[in-house]
Protein backbone atom coordinates (compact mmCIF):
# COMPACT_ATOMS: atom_id res chain seq x y z
CA UNK A 1 0.00 0.00 0.00
CA UNK A 2 3.32 2.38 0.85
CA UNK A 3 3.96 1.94 -2.82
CA UNK A 4 1.21 2.64 -4.53
CA UNK A 5 0.79 6.58 -2.65
CA UNK A 6 4.64 7.19 -4.77
CA UNK A 7 3.02 5.16 -7.55
CA UNK A 8 1.85 8.72 -9.24
CA UNK A 9 5.18 10.27 -8.77
CA UNK A 10 6.79 9.82 -12.00
CA UNK A 11 10.09 10.97 -13.41
CA UNK A 12 11.46 10.75 -16.45
CA UNK A 13 15.07 11.56 -17.17
CA UNK A 14 16.94 11.57 -20.24
CA UNK A 15 20.61 10.97 -20.35
CA UNK A 16 22.49 13.89 -22.55
CA UNK A 17 26.22 13.75 -23.89
CA UNK A 18 28.06 17.07 -24.84
CA UNK A 19 31.39 17.09 -26.28
CA UNK A 20 33.28 20.10 -26.99
CA UNK A 21 36.55 17.93 -29.18
CA UNK A 22 38.78 21.30 -29.94
CA UNK A 23 39.01 21.90 -26.27
CA UNK A 24 39.00 18.73 -24.65
CA UNK A 25 35.94 19.25 -23.00
CA UNK A 26 32.84 17.10 -22.38
CA UNK A 27 29.75 17.01 -20.13
CA UNK A 28 26.98 14.11 -19.12
CA UNK A 29 23.83 15.82 -18.32
CA UNK A 30 20.29 14.33 -16.69
CA UNK A 31 17.53 16.70 -17.96
CA UNK A 32 13.98 15.68 -17.64
CA UNK A 33 10.32 16.00 -15.77
CA UNK A 34 9.58 15.62 -12.30
CA UNK A 35 5.87 16.03 -11.01
CA UNK A 36 5.93 18.40 -13.36
CA UNK A 37 8.96 20.36 -12.89
CA UNK A 38 11.54 20.77 -15.79
CA UNK A 39 14.67 19.26 -13.61
CA UNK A 40 18.85 18.68 -15.14
CA UNK A 41 22.15 18.64 -13.76
CA UNK A 42 25.66 17.82 -14.47
CA UNK A 43 26.18 14.45 -13.72
CA UNK A 44 30.06 14.71 -14.90
CA UNK A 45 31.78 17.32 -16.40
CA UNK A 46 35.23 18.07 -17.51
Amino acid sequence: MIMLNYAHLTAIFSLVAIFDEMRDRYALMQVGWDRGRQVRGNLIYN
